[in-house]
């Protein structure tokens, strides 16, 4: 099941960058 750990990541990444960006 290495697709949906590859699709969780990338998820969860692009919520870390809009968390940076309505941070700033």
């Amino acid at each position: 099941m290495v697709h949906i750990r590859i699709k969780f990541w990338y998820f969860g990444r692009l919520v870390l960058n809009f968390w940076i960006s309505v941070r700033i």
